[in-house]
């Protein structure tokens, strides 16, 4: 057997540190794993209750509408024309390293956000499958749908009071509007939303910090194995007889 190289023997010690270092980087991998499982669901009451605040708006707000719709219906005086409302979606925000086993060179890109919520209207639910994700929360527009608003003044042209053809009168079905719409408002008001947004966020941050680590520690290791593949693929290169052209 011919007698190693000194460029063989140095890559003989620095494929062996390389082995270290890889060995080295599974283990912190696994620690920064273990830490990241561990912060994520801390945000789960908070993305609930977030997300609890859309499902509830979305079914009041669908109340709201039905009323409007069961009031013409009934032949009731409604307010001029129908105005185009939103439902919405509560959604987590994410960059791409919220993804599992993103290995791409821009960690912190913006990426499609995932939804705490399923559906849309009074048939919203809530999506515990994505609660802790992402960086931060948001609601975005969902479905549109066209409200027609009750009149309060259900008077007709004689001045008589209009009754209307259904079980419900017509100032009942105001009233009841009424109450869905100040449901409606209560509902997705930003101080107790904004508020669990917050509480979310600074839950998120934290497990988007270790992510942060992860990812260089991985790319890290990944560029420890090209470099000992590259060190495999010249080895024979570095023997007695050099490179055969």
């Amino acid at each position: 057997m011919a007698e190693k190289t000194p460029l063989q023997i140095f890559y003989d010690k620095e494929t062996n540190q390389l082995e270290q270092d890889v060995a080295y980087l599974d283990t912190q991998l696994d620690k920064y794993d273990d830490h990241i499982n561990g912060i994520t669901p801390l945000a789960n009451p908070s993305d609930e209750a977030y997300a609890q605040t859309v499902v509830d708006a979305n079914r009041h707000l669908s109340q709201a509408v039905n009323f409007g719709v069961v009031a013409t219906g009934c032949g009731c005086s409604v307010v001029g024309v129908s105005v185009t409302v939103y439902y919405e979606i509560a959604q987590n925000v994410m960059d791409n390293n919220s993804y599992a086993g993103y290995d791409g060179d821009d960690p912190l890109g913006e990426a499609s956000p995932t939804n705490l919520t399923n559906g849309e209207g009074g048939s919203t639910t809530l999506n515990p499958s994505n609660y802790g994700r992402g960086i931060d929360n948001q609601v975005s527009l969902g479905s549109s749908t066209p409200l027609i608003y009750i009149s309060a003044n259900q008077i007709d042209l004689f001045g008589l009071p209009i009754v209307g053809t259904c079980t419900a009168t017509c100032a009942e079905l105001y009233t009841a509007q009424q109450d869905a719409i100040s449901a409606y408002n209560s509902a997705k008001a930003s101080g107790p939303r904004s508020q669990y947004a917050t509480t979310s966020k600074s839950i998120k941050e934290e497990a988007a910090e270790y992510r942060k680590q992860s990812w260089a520690f991985s790319r890290g290791r990944r560029n420890t194995l090209n470099r000992k593949d590259r060190i495999a693929n010249f080895y024979p290169n570095a023997g007695p007889s050099g490179i055969n052209t």
